[in-house]
């Protein structure tokens, strides 16, 4: 009682408490800190009081701008507040002299009247701040939380803050909130997740998303987000499934954005299918849905496919040409993820052309973009891709760590369908290093994992390679008919170069291996 009544008539004795404080620690500060800090309020002037216990609102930290809008004043003088050693100055702005003052203040308000702060709170950082705008609803218990933070988690999405946007769906995720809140977390969720590699997880949030779709939006919705996990999962026919239910709902509501989006995907799938024909029709119908649609992502998306289905064709300067616009439509209208895909992808278009610099440069940009970006995909394949090309100019360190790289992510994130394709490059590398066991056994592996999941995509190179690397001319034949058989079904011209090989007294000529 004692201090408490020293504190109420001292400032100085309120400071030398809270020093104290810092250095005995909390349990051993004499009488009870809420009760001091009470006493300390009660002698000050009753707007002060006001001031202050709404600055506690605010946190440890506050300015004067946001203190006079929940004070619904113009501006405020701190001057009592400084004197009786409540708060310190921080630069233009205060912060409470010891964060037990804050709590203290912040414990002695009201509850009716805390939640009506919080509100105003909210209101001010609505525009400043997405997250403290959720985060003052939840403080105040307002039923509008979890859509606050279902904005705040899209906000940091959009900026590439992935982490703390999942951070932030977790939370809402908890709270009490309307089902199509609920859908959108869950949907928001899965894209994330998909979008930095983790496949299995996000299938199973659009599995539950899948569940509770209503209505043809949702249907779209919660299919798409499914099919582009199960694309990522090298799961070629359950994507396909989910893209085709898509695809019915978003005709029904003549969505000619999302139609664009359906075909797009869907030539990405036929692309590592080598479904030449399939892959064309996709692009023909994304391109002019997006131009319907009036978006720039969708159309650069369809500039991206008939560059795939002109790769696959084996025109690679037509590809090139592709790749190029997409990249410059993607460049100009600030689509960062989109032009670390399309850079990648014009890479081996400048390699068979003949251009190894240019194929470098590419894929290096598209690497550290997808880096920045965390697309942990697009970076594997873009270190994937600069690494064909280090090889071909003989820099066989940088390929070693590029691929390195390059196959554990492609492991971490279950990539399934590059994995043979990036095992296969790492046994070239393995081979030009001098280690032709170990670029076996790599090549073995490369051709188990590509027609497993990758048949038409990757399985021709792996057998070309293994086959270089055979020394039994029996076994050579056998598995060069096989990627013939392979290639007879449609699979892409590139490809069917790299069963053009001789043998040289049972053992690859340099040029076979593909650093002609």
């Amino acid at each position: 009682e004692t201090c408490v009544a020293r504190a109420g008539g001292n400032p100085l004795f309120l400071e030398q408490l809270v020093r104290n404080a810092d250095e005995v620690g909390e349990e051993d500060i004499p009488g009870t800190l809420q009760g001091i800090v009470q006493a300390r309020l009660d002698v000050i002037p009753r707007a002060d009081r006001q001031a202050i216990r709404a600055a506690a609102i605010l946190g440890q930290r506050f300015g004067l701008d946001a203190l006079a809008f929940l004070l619904g004043v113009r501006d405020y003088d701190p001057s009592n507040l400084l004197r009786a050693a409540l708060i310190r100055p921080a630069g233009p702005n205060f912060h409470f002299a010891h964060a037990l003052i804050r709590d203290a203040t912040y414990e002695s308000i009201v509850r009716p009247l805390r939640a009506e702060l919080h509100v105003r709170a909210a209101e001010w950082f609505h525009d400043l701040d997405p997250t403290l705008h959720a985060e003052h609803l939840l403080m105040a218990d307002d039923r509008r939380a979890a859509d606050a933070f279902l904005r705040a988690a899209r906000h940091d999405a959009e900026t590439f803050r992935v982490d703390q946007a999942l951070s932030l769906i977790d939370r809402a995720l908890v709270l009490d909130c309307e089902p199509a809140t609920s859908f959108e977390l869950i949907c928001l969720d899965g894209d994330l997740l998909a979008a930095t590699g983790r496949s299995a997880e996000a299938l199973d949030v659009f599995g539950e998303a899948t569940a509770m779709a209503r209505g043809d939006e949702a249907v779209v919705r919660a299919h798409f987000g499914h099919a582009q996990a199960a694309r990522l999962a090298s799961l070629h026919e359950a994507a396909l499934q989910s893209l085709e239910v898509a695809e019915a709902a978003a005709n029904r509501l003549d969505a000619t954005g999302d139609i664009a989006n359906i075909h797009y995907i869907r030539g990405n799938i036929y692309f590592p299918l080598g479904r030449i024909d399939d892959c064309l029709e996709s692009c023909e119908l994304a391109i002019g849905a997006a131009r319907r649609a009036g978006s720039n992502r969708l159309l650069v998306g369809a500039l991206s496919n008939f560059g795939d289905a002109n790769y696959l064709r084996g025109r690679m300067a037509t590809a090139r040409d592709d790749y190029t616009r997409a990249i410059d439509l993607a460049r100009a209208h600030g689509l960062p993820r989109d032009l670390a895909s399309n850079l990648h992808n014009r890479g081996p278009a400048h390699l068979f052309c003949g251009n190894l610099a240019d194929a470098v440069t590419d894929c290096e940009e598209s690497a550290r973009l997808a880096r920045r970006l965390s697309i942990p995909l697009t970076e594997a394949v873009a270190l994937g891709c600069m690494t064909w090309a280090l090889i071909q100019r003989d820099e066989l360190e940088r390929a070693e760590e590029a691929i390195g790289r390059s196959h554990e992510l492609s492991l971490r994130i279950g990539a399934r369908r590059f994995e043979g394709w990036f095992q296969s490059v790492f046994a070239r590398v393995r081979f030009f290093l001098g280690d032709r066991e170990g670029a076996r056994r790599l090549a073995g592996a490369a051709v188990e994992t590509a027609l497993a999941h990758s048949r038409h995509f990757a399985a021709p190179k792996c057998l070309s390679l293994l086959a270089r690397l055979t020394d039994d001319a029996g076994e050579q034949t056998r598995l060069l008919e096989q990627g013939a058989e392979i290639l007879g079904r449609g699979m892409c011209r590139p490809q069917s170069l790299l069963l053009l090989s001789r043998r040289h007294g049972g053992h690859a000529a340099p040029a076979a291996l593909g650093r002609d």
